[in-house]
């Protein structure tokens, strides 16, 4: 079994993006922000704003909810007999589905403020190298 990819980035550049730990979800988001620098020669992209990280805390996730059989048809008012398939175009495949949102398997102790915390932190720390 994979790694589960409980993290995520965006930026305008890459689209959205899932990462299997903070860090890398970080870096990227970063690195669209480096790309974003080098390109601002007559001013920062309008997107560059929309560029962002963080936990993904629940996604969407298929349960099978009927198998066809052999006796599945679409549903004909007067045979009881038939199972209740609601339309023709559930024929059309195997089986039926819906999503659901579920929380993710391994949930994060990281929260809003905490990033939120790092994020100034970083920033202070930036601003200090520059004022050197």
């Amino acid at each position: 079994m994979g790694e589960i990819e409980q993290w995520f980035s965006y930026s305008e550049e890459d689209g959205f993006r899932r990462h299997v730990s903070a860090d890398e979800a970080r870096a990227c988001a970063a690195r669209a922000l480096d790309d974003d620098r080098d390109a601002s020669g007559d001013g920062w992209p309008e997107e560059t704003g929309n560029t962002c990280w963080g936990e993904v805390r629940e996604a969407a996730v298929e349960t099978i909810a009927h198998k066809h059989g052999p006796d599945c048809r679409p549903v004909d008012e007067d045979d009881d007999d038939v199972h209740d398939c609601t339309d023709d175009f559930d024929l059309r495949f195997d089986y039926i589905s819906r999503f659901d949102l579920t929380p993710t398997a391994q949930a994060s102790e990281l929260t809003v403020a905490t990033a939120r915390a790092e994020a100034a932190e970083q920033r202070a720390a930036a601003a200090e190298q520059l004022s050197d």
